[in-house]
């Protein structure tokens, strides 16, 4: 009877405890003769270096087909504005909205051809990507331990404001091989991949930590995930990974 007693004690001391924590858990109160109201509301910028790992079937034409696109990678950047607010003492909901450039370099072997007198022909196809998208993301993240670290989830929907692509043919072989300007790669002014889908959309995994950074402001960095589940092409399969590393400043309302 008295273990169980000590139990519920304590249950209720850390329960008591948490609806006591400040909203993002930073105490700053730093005296009784400078009383600070904690914010719950905050509000704020975000930066982002990304990197894309895109994988699928991406059929490449020049008035007919030429190759299909399987594997890119490539670095973009994501910024924007955001706004947090803690229901709880460790449950934080938050939205932003930012600017986010999606880039990819992809390479194709082209078809081997003959000719005369080397025997054979190989080149290959790159295609380098560059997408430009306003973003809507919303993020719930739940504090762990009671520590400032945290776990999360999110979502991000993108609506494409820019698609930019470039095609180019590079000749591997025969090394002696020249296009008729004298050059061993050509830019394809007239190729052509399905058109790019007018909506993104992403879930997201997220673990970070809140940096103190004085009275009313704090600092988010994080590391995050986007799992790829639609296809940013219309009519080719085309997924893309984002892996984000993520900062955010934010000062209290």
């Amino acid at each position: 009877m008295k273990k169980i007693f000590t139990i519920v004690i304590l249950l209720f001391f850390l329960i008591n405890l948490q609806y006591k924590l400040s909203g993002q858990g930073f105490d700053w109160q730093y005296s009784p003769r400078l009383p600070f109201e904690t914010p719950t509301f905050f509000v704020g910028l975000n930066g982002n270096l990304a990197y894309y790992l895109h994988n699928g079937s991406i059929d490449f034409r020049e008035i007919y087909k030429c190759c299909t696109f399987t594997y890119g990678a490539g670095f973009g950047s994501i910024f924007g504005i955001n706004a947090e607010y803690w229901q709880t003492a460790t449950i934080a909901l938050s939205g932003s909205l930012s600017y986010m450039t999606v880039t990819g370099d992809f390479e194709a072997d082209g078809e081997a051809l003959p000719v005369y007198p080397s025997g054979l022909f190989y080149y290959k196809n790159e295609f380098n990507t560059k997408l430009s998208y306003i973003t809507v993301e919303m993020d719930a993240k739940y504090r762990l331990f009671l520590t400032h670290f945290f776990a999360g989830v999110g979502i991000r929907l993108g609506f494409l404001v820019s698609n930019k692509s470039e095609f180019f043919e590079k000749i591997v072989s025969p090394p002696e091989a020249r296009f008729n300007d004298g050059s061993q790669k050509r830019t394809i002014a007239n190729g052509i991949i399905s058109d790019i889908q007018p909506i993104f959309f992403t879930p997201k995994l997220n673990l970070g930590y809140d940096l103190n950074l004085g009275l009313g402001t704090y600092s988010t960095i994080s590391l995050s995930a986007g799992l790829p589940i639609i296809n940013i092409s219309k009519d080719s399969e085309w997924l893309s990974w984002i892996f984000q590393l993520n900062i955010k400043i934010f000062r209290g309302w």
